[in-house]
C-alpha cells in the first residue's frame, strides 16, 4: 500500500438527514482497517452542481474519486436523497461492507 491515505469525498446536501451518519460510518471503517480517513464534505447546491458533480443523491461516498457502489450510476444527478440497496433492503446510508469493499479495492488499485 502507498504511505498516502485514500481520499474520501462526502458529497450531500444540507436537506439530507443521512450525511452525517454516513460521515460517523466512514470513520469506523476506516479506523477498522486502521487507516485515518481524510474526508472531504462537497455540499452539492444546485441543480447544475448536481450535474457537474455527478451527484448521485445524498450522500455519496467516493474513494479515490469512485463511487462506492461501483453499479450505483443510474444517470439521475439531481438533488435527492440518495438510497443504497443491500442484502434485500434499502437504507439511506450505506452498508459498512459497501464501504469497506471500496475502500480494498482503492488500496488494491493503488498497489498495481
Amino acid at each position: 500500500m502507498k504511505s498516502s491515505e485514500p481520499r474520501v469525498e462526502l458529497l450531500y446536501f444540507d436537506g439530507c438527514p443521512n450525511h452525517h451518519a454516513a460521515e460517523v460510518l466512514i470513520r469506523e471503517v476506516f479506523l477498522e482497517e486502521g487507516l485515518k480517513p481524510q474526508v472531504v464534505r462537497v455540499p452539492v447546491e444546485t441543480p447544475d452542481a448536481a450535474l457537474q458533480e455527478r451527484f448521485l443523491g445524498s450522500p455519496t461516498i467516493r474513494i479515490n474519486g469512485k463511487d462506492i457502489d461501483p453499479e450505483g450510476d443510474d444517470g439521475q444527478y439531481a438533488l435527492r436523497c440518495r438510497v443504497y440497496r443491500y442484502n434485500n433492503r434499502l437504507s439511506g446510508v450505506p452498508d459498512k461492507e459497501m464501504v469497506r469493499n471500496a475502500l480494498r479495492r482503492s488500496i488494491h488499485t493503488e498497489e498495481q
